[in-house]
């Protein structure tokens, strides 16, 4: 890419970020979880379960994940380290898409497992698996943790795995690289709840507005979306804000589902 196209492309983003990263944004959206608790574990469990239930139509999505913090008595963090199998009964019915009560125990219980034995979320996601892959960005490297002591949990069923990405895959693990973006950056939208996480280290969570415009501007030559695709969209954003690819991950949602680009 050219100098001059790098300079449009970079201010055709800088003027859809200012646009839509604004607190105007998270009302309609499920970040909006995040902002209703004070406590950090509060929030990070929200925003995991909103990032998570993140698929179809968002008025859905809204009502499903406010169900669920609501069956937990607004305390999602109290509700995961409080003892005993009985609490699980307040699941009872609920549904969304194939996110079931069933595999909602499972989270719960890995979720408890986190906290009280591998120092909560924000470690598990900042941990590194093991001395050898250092070159894999840390987000990746997170959420395969994450995903391996969640899947090791008995409680966690067979069917439940579906709901966490493998990133040994190809999948672009769209949702959670969506929660990490809520997590790690800070602005009118994302939380900034954690510091242990570089956000240059994040990778973009590609959907199919993100992926259309990212292929209409050049930014994205590969047609599925896949963890390559991933890859091949972050290396092109960060060429433009290196220490802050992410960024632009509102601006090309933004740009694909409102613009009309």
């Amino acid at each position: 890419m050219r100098k001059d196209q790098e300079k449009r492309m970079y201010d055709l983003l800088e003027d859809a970020y200012k646009r839509y990263a604004v607190k105007g944004f998270i009302q309609d959206d499920p970040v909006q979880f995040i902002y209703r608790f004070d406590r950090k574990e509060d929030r990070e469990i929200a925003g995991l379960f909103a990032a998570l239930m993140a698929w179809g139509k968002r008025s859905i999505i809204l009502n499903k994940v406010g169900e669920l913090l609501d069956r937990m008595d607004d305390s999602p963090y109290e509700f995961v380290l409080s003892p005993g199998k009985k609490k699980y009964e307040v699941f009872r019915g609920f549904a969304h898409r194939t996110f079931q009560a069933s595999d909602l125990i499972g989270f719960v219980a890995g979720l408890k497992e986190i906290y009280t034995r591998h120092g909560g979320l924000e470690s598990v996601f900042s941990q590194p698996l093991d001395e050898t892959n250092y070159e894999i960005l840390q987000s990746w490297r997170g959420i395969q943790r994450f995903r391996r002591i969640m899947i090791g949990h008995p409680e966690f069923l067979m069917r439940s795995h579906k709901h966490i990405s493998d990133p040994t895959s190809a999948s672009s693990a769209k949702r959670l690289h969506l929660f990490l973006r809520w997590m790690v950056r800070k602005d009118a939208v994302d939380s900034g709840l954690w510091n242990q996480i570089s956000k240059s280290d994040l990778c973009c969570p590609l959907d199919v507005h993100t992926g259309r415009i990212s292929r209409t501007l050049g930014l994205l030559k590969r047609t599925q979306d896949d963890r390559k695709a991933v890859d091949e969209l972050t290396a092109s954003l960060r060429k433009i804000c290196p220490e802050d690819p992410i960024r632009y991950d509102l601006a090309l949602f933004g740009l694909g589902a409102y613009d009309g680009l």
